[in-house]
């Protein structure tokens, strides 16, 4: 029971996975002050789960100050911000892996800032690998 109940799970997790991805992978260019506002939105709702994603969004953040905004984004956008939009989808539909935390070994914190952002880690080490346990940005 507890195996049909995991692939079930499973299954589920993975349709909708995969529909999720086709949606962000889908997601137009911004145009408009509201259309960008609305995908840094998005983006701001899973901020937690991905590092550094203010210092990755800046670009995109610089076109809804203030003084930007009275200009229209569609001539505004540039090279920089395709760049920026398309971390932003990869960024999404790859999120990291976040690993249970092993007690009995190490925990090294890496700690990294900007001018456009601060992001941190909490990872142990495994082998040869590195093993994020919480992040911040």
């Amino acid at each position: 029971m507890a195996n049909m109940l995991f692939l079930l799970v499973s299954y589920i997790e993975t349709v909708e996975g995969e529909d999720r991805i086709k949606s962000i992978l889908e997601l137009p260019t911004p145009t408009n002050i509201k259309s960008l506002r609305s995908v840094l939105g998005t983006v701001n709702y899973v901020r937690r789960f991905i590092p550094d994603l203010a210092a990755v969004t800046a670009p995109m953040v610089d076109l809804t100050k203030k003084d930007a905004v009275k200009k229209s984004v569609a001539k505004r956008w540039g090279p920089k911000h395709d760049e920026t939009f398309a971390e932003v989808k990869r960024l999404l539909t790859n999120p990291p892996v976040l690993h249970f935390p092993d007690f009995s070994k190490e925990f090294v914190i890496h700690i990294d800032a900007s001018e456009v952002g601060a992001g941190a880690f909490l990872a142990q080490q495994n082998c040869d690998d590195v093993n994020i346990v919480a992040d911040f940005s």
